[in-house]
């Protein structure tokens, strides 16, 4: 316990002169205030969700139209359908650790202003969910 303090501590203190920290990620996109939580789930993570479900349905469509056909005799529409199907199932897959991570968004928001207004380091536990909302950000900008 006492070295992850340690080392949180260094992250924070040296981190700032290679990368952006998760705090800043926070910090960037106003997640510090409620008008700023309620933009990022609205303007980012619903539509983030909405692409997911409307690629789901891609996905389960393909899978239906690929088992109808006969193996014997439609053996080039399946693979036509199956090369088409493989990309999106692969974005698909990283989406849905997106999605994870959105699941505990609102215990996350939660604990979010006792991190932010804590003056002594992160513990452990702080730390993830510091990370795990700067993570979500970053999944869901489309900027990025």
């Amino acid at each position: 316990m006492f070295l992850a303090t340690v080392f949180s501590t260094l992250y924070f203190l040296t981190s700032p002169l290679a990368i952006p920290t998760s705090l800043e990620t926070i910090q960037q996109q106003h997640l510090e205030t409620a008008q700023g939580r309620l933009d990022f789930l609205n303007d980012k993570l619903t539509p983030y969700i909405t692409a997911a479900d409307q690629l789901n349905q891609e996905v389960v469509a393909l899978s239906k139209a690929i088992k109808q056909l006969s193996a014997v005799t439609d053996h080039k529409k399946i693979l036509s359908l199956t090369q088409e199907l493989l990309p999106k199932m692969d974005k698909l897959k990283g989406m849905l650790y997106v999605l994870e991570l959105a699941g505990s968004v609102d215990e996350d928001f939660q604990q979010l202003d006792t991190i932010l207004h804590q003056t002594e380091p992160l513990t452990p536990a702080q730390l993830e969910v510091v990370d795990r909302i700067a993570t979500l950000c970053n999944s869901v900008d489309p900027a990025k």
